[in-house]
């Protein structure tokens, strides 16, 4: 009897560290995405700016799309992903964005956790407060 309630009680430990392992990893992995969004947006923000150069064009990108505030399921930075790439807004989602301000995003990182990002047309930047530690995070 003393055999089984041990052999009960090892399984649950080792069931009990393998979920928390997973969940670790699977908040890495939403980071991971979070990060390469990140990478994609502002790349195309700089391929945007110099194809504009290239053209001797003046640089127009006062928005990164014209997608309706607080939305679900459109599309975000439709005027820099040219190129087939597509975010879709959804606020239910762990990494997800929506958008909150015409030049404003918000990316969720748990139910806990979201970061904001604004883009800055004179600047061409999109940033978050580099005072927010997920911000921080983010941008490592």
């Amino acid at each position: 009897m003393i055999e089984i309630l041990l052999s009960v009680l090892i399984i649950s430990l080792i069931s009990t560290l393998a979920i928390l392992k997973f969940n670790s990893v699977d908040h890495e992995a939403i980071i991971t995405k979070i990060r390469s969004d990140l990478s994609f947006i502002r790349s195309h923000i700089a391929k945007y700016e110099n194809k504009k150069i290239l053209m001797q064009e003046e640089f127009d990108l006062l928005t990164l799309d014209d997608t309706p505030l607080d939305t679900q399921d459109q599309p975000l930075f439709t005027k820099i992903f040219k190129d087939g790439l597509q975010i879709i807004s959804n606020e239910e989602h762990n990494g997800s964005w929506k958008k909150t301000s015409a030049t404003k995003y918000e990316v969720k990182i748990d139910n806990e956790n979201s970061v904001a990002f604004e883009y800055v047309f004179a600047t061409k930047r999109f940033d978050c407060d580099m005072t927010n530690e997920w911000c921080i995070r983010l941008n490592q």
